[in-house]
């Protein structure tokens, strides 16, 4: 049995997969299975895999009919073998001592069951952009969720033997399948970050449109309503959307007094990370639109 399993689900990724998959084969820590689903694909991606998988003994490759993406990571970790499940997705690239330096952590944090990393943007030509840090402690990454999602999916691994079946993916949220996981998590479990860059992170012109970033905005507000029992899903959804301006500066501040107003009384996370965070994020405001001027 390998000591991890890499799950990667493949939808249409011609363009990219073969350096995604690459990335993964040539790591240092080569301990592991890569899981591959070919989620029904219309373009030649199966056939690249294929040839992959012919020359590599660690890749497990599934082809079927398409069902989505939830489907999709919910099957493949009901494959996985291993004690740890690392995520990859189609069109991103690992860095060569990605899986040891998660592997490390996690073998030393018995108690962290969701690790993620820092990355750095890449755009449709490989061309790097900026680096994401990331929080790194258990309270400031939840108290993060209020801002976006603090963990980058495809940079995560997690201890499987430690979630079992808690490690799965909800059909009820389909545009944030991740954070929703993180944050039902977080009650039970402890997150972290890494705070190294292991994770070229591939942003493309259709990730997200303006139809489906309304989607996200709309469940992400409904999901932390519920993670905070509050029925106030305003306030959601503005904090959750700050990075896009999408309100005037006046208004993200009242939102984000009435939040920590909502966790002072029902507090699903710390309050001190929650009041830090959010005034982070009223700066990161401010600096942007300093910027602009």
């Amino acid at each position: 049995m390998t000591q991890i399993s890499v799950i990667l689900p493949v939808y249409n990724a011609e363009l990219y997969i073969e350096e995604a998959v690459n990335s993964i084969l040539s790591q240092t820590f080569t301990d592991f299975e890569l899981i591959i689903i070919d989620d029904g694909s219309t373009d030649s991606s199966f056939e690249l895999l294929s040839k992959l998988a012919a020359l590599d003994a660690r890749i497990r490759l599934v082809s079927r009919e398409n069902k989505g993406l939830i489907a999709t990571l919910n099957e493949a970790i009901y494959l996985a073998k291993s004690a740890y499940i690392a995520r990859m997705d189609a069109d991103d690239i690992a860095l060569p001592t990605r899986l040891a330096k998660q592997f490390e952590f996690l073998q030393a944090n018995p108690k962290v069951a969701v690790l993620g990393t820092c990355y750095r943007y890449m755009d449709e030509l490989g061309t790097l952009g900026a680096k994401r840090s990331t929080f790194t402690r258990h309270e400031d990454i939840t108290a993060s969720f209020y801002f976006g999602n603090p963990i980058a999916h495809p940079s995560v691994m997690v201890n499987y033997q430690l979630l079992g079946k808690d490690y799965c993916y909800s059909d009820e949220y389909r545009t944030i399948e991740d954070l929703e996981l993180w944050t039902r998590l977080s009650a039970k479990y402890q997150l972290a970050n890494l705070s190294e860059v292991l994770l070229h992170y591939r942003v493309l012109s259709s990730s997200i449109s303006g139809e489906n970033l309304q989607l996200q905005i709309n469940s992400a507000a409904k999901m932390l309503s519920d993670f905070s029992d509050s029925v106030n899903l305003d306030v959601f959804k503005v904090t959750y959307n700050y990075s896009i301006n999408s309100c005037s500066y006046i208004q993200f501040i009242k939102a984000c007094i009435k939040l920590n107003i909502i966790n002072f009384a029902n507090g699903p996370v710390s309050r001190f990370a929650l009041m830090k965070r959010s005034l982070i994020a009223a700066l990161l405001w401010l600096r942007s639109t300093i910027r602009k001027l």
